[in-house]
């Protein structure tokens, strides 16, 4: 077998080799297939690995199950063959453990901080529609900076500031900011924004004072139902054109924006267009990527609810955006490069190294319950670990153990979000890392006389 791509370090030598015994061997379940020009590629999406079959072993492959031939002795040992009773998802879950604590640290190293909760905008599926708008105090603001000093330890503090719109609490950002330029605590950020409140000065100083390295701004649709989804408080012109420029001056001041397109039957034959639009507009960028995100169910003022046939057709709708997306220069090369594999955590809530801040000064777990599942506060720090803990709980669906995407996958027994996971979009998932596959061999096998490349 060739090598395309080597597999992550970490997964890797927890699995090690994988030693040869006797009696039946089979696939393991956590193998994707492809068709190349080359022969049968191969990735084990626990670590990522990604080989090309000679015709013998792929010969040797498609018999299986069976005794394990001499030509796979490789692939046993790289696991991707396996013995008939290997329990597949007790190997993950053990590896996931053993990364855990391989990364644990007591430091907390990334903090969510909502400065305020109040917003510019009206968006009908927001979550928050019914949070109280506060913002933090004077108070509270020093308080937070304190918290953050005490716990980062000596390594960079990760700031992500969210809402409410970040923006209108502009003031308590700067605050927290000086204090830990102040104090020689090393920080960078992120934000998630609408991005209508920025100016040129504003976009200056988060370059420069936040030290902010990346955005992500939602666009609903092009202008027509950007403004009306949006729903700008006291917005003059067009919000859709200024959210643009706004963009425009963030990509020039070298902050990486990423575009998240919220898509539900109402818009996706808009957000089409919007690709064409952005692409035009901000096509080669080389810090921009944009991709699509259904709807969160049961969302904001008026839910979204669909059936099940319903939910397959927005899948389908996504898929279709992405592939869209894909096909021109707004889908980043890193994410045209990332290949499935492993993950011990899925996101900041079942991070043990992550916090989220709100407006009161509460530490909670997740930004979609800023007023909810308080874990402590940035005076006491962590008090409640019984509910700490109960954020590091994974939940499955019945079919999970079986997916080849399963090592990639995750999701959290207190998430609020919970759309279901689609056959359809599993389906479709598949499609693409099968295409990414073949997109990396020929870049691989093809590039020395260049004809291959993505």
């Amino acid at each position: 077998m060739e090598i395309i791509r080597e597999g992550k370090g970490a997964p890797r030598k927890i699995l090690g080799r994988q030693k040869r015994r006797g009696g039946i061997c089979r696939k393991m379940l956590y193998v994707v297939e492809a068709r190349s020009e080359e022969g049968l590629l191969l990735l084990l999406t626990i670590t990522g690995e990604l080989v090309l079959l000679t015709k013998e072993e792929e010969e040797a492959w498609q018999g299986l199950p069976g005794e394990l031939p001499e030509v796979l002795a490789e692939l046993f040992a790289y696991h991707f063959v396996v013995p008939e009773a290997y329990d597949e998802r007790k190997t993950v879950e053990q590896t996931r453990t053993v990364l855990g604590l391989m990364n644990r640290t007591e430091d907390i190293r990334a903090f969510t901080i909502l400065p305020t909760t109040a917003c510019n905008a009206r968006c009908f599926y927001c979550y928050e529609s019914d949070y109280p708008h506060l913002t933090m105090t004077e108070e509270v603001t020093e308080a937070v900076a304190g918290y953050i000093c005490r716990n980062c330890g000596e390594k960079k503090a990760r700031l992500h500031w969210f809402g409410g719109e970040p923006l209108v609490g502009q003031a308590q950002i700067s605050r927290i900011c000086e204090r830990l330029r102040e104090a020689g605590v090393e920080y960078s950020s992120h934000m998630t924004s609408n991005g209508y409140l920025f100016t040129p000065e504003l976009v200056q100083r988060a370059a420069e004072d936040w030290k902010l390295k990346k955005i992500q701004i939602t666009l609903d649709g092009t202008e027509e139902i950007y403004n009306r989804t949006k729903a700008y408080v006291n917005a003059s012109g067009s919000p859709y054109q200024r959210v643009l420029d706004n963009i425009g001056l963030l990509l020039d001041a070298n902050v990486f924006v990423s575009v998240r397109m919220n898509l539900d039957r109402h818009n996706a034959e808009d957000l089409l267009k919007l690709v064409d639009e952005l692409a035009e507009r901000f096509g080669g960028w080389s810090n921009l990527d944009c991709y699509a995100h259904e709807l969160f169910e049961d969302d904001g003022f008026e839910p979204v609810r669909h059936s099940g046939d319903e939910w397959e057709e927005i899948a389908r709708l996504q898929v279709v955006l992405e592939q869209h997306i894909a096909e021109t220069t707004l889908c980043h090369a890193k994410r045209k490069t990332k290949l499935p594999s492993l993950r011990h955590n899925f996101c900041m809530a079942d991070s043990p190294n992550s916090v989220t801040i709100n407006p009161l000064g509460e530490l909670g777990k997740c930004e979609h319950y800023a007023y909810g599942h308080k874990v402590g506060d940035v005076w006491k720090g962590v008090t409640e670990k019984e509910v700490w803990d109960g954020w590091l709980q994974h939940r499955f669906e019945d079919d999970c153990a079986t997916c080849a995407l399963y090592p990639d996958c995750g999701r959290l027994m207190s998430c609020p979000t919970k759309n279901p996971c689609r056959a359809e979009l599993r389906k479709e998932k598949l499609a693409q890392v099968q295409a990414l596959m073949l997109n990396i061999c020929q870049e691989k096998t093809g590039g020395e006389d260049g004809d291959g490349g993505i």
